[in-house]
């Protein structure tokens, strides 16, 4: 029988930087260009931030304020919702989340039991932009009214 070593959060989060700033091969291209600040480099200094900043079930990023920063430090780092991470990241190959082309449209779109349309768009940024102002209404009052300002700009801006 296998023994389970649960790895405390801040520990898996630390780990996930240090991959992230010192990547194997296989992902070294994924992962390029991440730093981290010296008081991080040591687990201890990491943990000290974060039992001051950790929100269970957020995501830590560094991205939030400056889409090409890919430094890890207090400065730069904060706990927001996963769902707002990933809008503000264009993950994958096609469309960004959220938007949907059919013929010579673009949808914002959602899915919640089937695919409902928010509106139609005659181009992608547009229907993103769309899209991603819907999904960050659902946080208003859940995250800091400035993140929220920061994030409602960067939106409308097209930054992702």
């Amino acid at each position: 029988m296998y023994q389970t070593i649960k790895v405390p959060r801040h520990m898996a989060i630390w780990e996930s930087i240090w991959m992230k700033t010192n990547p194997v091969t296989s992902h070294a291209d994924t992962f390029h260009g991440f730093t981290v600040c010296d008081e991080w480099r040591e687990a201890d200094g990491f943990k000290a931030w974060y039992d001051l900043n950790n929100v269970d079930d957020y995501e830590l990023t560094c991205d939030i304020y400056d889409k090409d920063n890919k430094h890890y430090s207090p400065d730069a780092a904060l706990f927001v919702p996963p769902q707002l991470a990933s809008l503000l990241r264009n993950r994958g190959a096609g469309f960004p989340s959220g938007v949907w082309k059919h013929g010579d449209d673009y949808h914002a779109t959602y899915w919640f039991g089937r695919l409902h349309s928010l509106v139609d768009c005659t181009d992608e940024p547009s229907a993103w932009k769309a899209y991603g102002l819907h999904k960050l209404t659902q946080f208003r009052g859940k995250i800091a009214d400035e993140l929220y300002d920061h994030i409602e700009s960067q939106i409308k801006l097209g930054i992702r």
